[in-house]
């Protein structure tokens, strides 16, 4: 898990685009506007980025961890890989899943509900509700 959370923590690298606060990732993640981002990224690195992501979270099915959380653990880390998944598509194809997003918005819920208080869920699911809106 830890070299997953590190691959994971890497993957914008794939991008070739590294910003000063954030990442590209990110920001096709959850910015309604995607042109200033796509017009950063050289040609085929969606993709590139796509199948890295995948290889990195292929051991997520078979992770094993110890420890009272390790099921949150592992779905906290399956969560990123979904979101990564979501933006990259978005990007990709110009279509934003809505069934997909909603799908992310109820597992971040589920998972941010398991750790943290409830005062700041809103907050953090703002820029995808308002892009499912």
């Amino acid at each position: 898990m830890g070299k997953l959370a590190l691959d994971l923590g890497n993957l914008y690298r794939e991008t070739g685009v590294e910003l000063a606060n954030a990442s590209v990732l990110f920001h096709l993640l959850h910015k309604a506007d995607l042109a200033p981002w796509l017009a950063k990224l050289p040609a085929g690195t969606l993709e590139k980025t796509a199948q890295r992501l995948e290889e990195i979270a292929a051991p997520l099915a078979r992770a094993q961890m110890r420890g009272t959380d390790g099921e949150l653990v592992r779905d906290e880390f399956a969560l990123v890989a979904h979101m990564l998944r979501h933006g990259l598509q978005r990007a990709s194809t110009g279509v934003d899943n809505a069934k997909d997003l909603r799908s992310i918005l109820a597992e971040h819920r589920r998972l941010w509900l398991a750790r943290n208080r409830p005062s700041g869920l809103a907050d953090s699911q703002r820029p995808l509700r308002e892009r499912l809106a």
